[in-house]
């Protein structure tokens, strides 16, 4: 299915948050450094994921509701939310390993390869072309920094 205009700012942001987690894993394949890894993570959480998850979460999933889009899904990107900032809050408080971040960048590329395959097609089948219209004007146009500005190459 062609991607709708109106979600089309969100699938690329999704692509650049796919970069991301393309770039922490080849960091924990070459083992980069730790505090290296984590400042790049939480870089990337602050310029890019965490906005804009909560644009989903404060625009995009109860436009959603409201327009009786099925609840298990709803809950399946509220869960991947929480657990997404659970992982996170985890590599920043006690465990540094690189195999955390690797399940940080897995979550992440799992979420966002879910609402592209499946979540938008759905919404694309439910919404009218005006609610579509709606949705896209409350969403966000968030342009990410990229992530391979990050002045320590540690995935090259």
């Amino acid at each position: 299915m062609k991607r709708d205009i109106n979600l089309k700012p969100a699938s690329w942001q999704h692509h650049d948050e796919l970069l991301g987690c393309l770039i922490i894993k080849k960091g924990v394949q070459k083992k980069a450094d730790i505090k290296t890894l984590t400042d790049f993570t939480n870089i990337f959480w602050k310029d890019d994921l965490q906005k804009h998850i909560e644009a989903e979460e404060n625009i995009m999933i109860p436009y959603l509701v409201k327009h009786r889009f099925e609840d298990k899904y709803l809950r399946m990107m509220k869960t991947d939310n929480s657990i997404i900032k659970s992982v996170l809050d985890r590599l920043n408080k006690f465990d540094h390993r690189h195999k955390v971040f690797e399940i940080f960048a897995d979550l992440v590329e799992q979420h966002f390869r879910f609402k592209e395959r499946f979540i938008f097609g759905k919404v694309q089948e439910l919404l009218s072309e005006k609610e579509m219209s709606e949705l896209g004007l409350q969403l966000p146009s968030i342009r990410n920094k990229k992530c391979t500005d990050y002045p320590v190459k540690f995935w090259e």
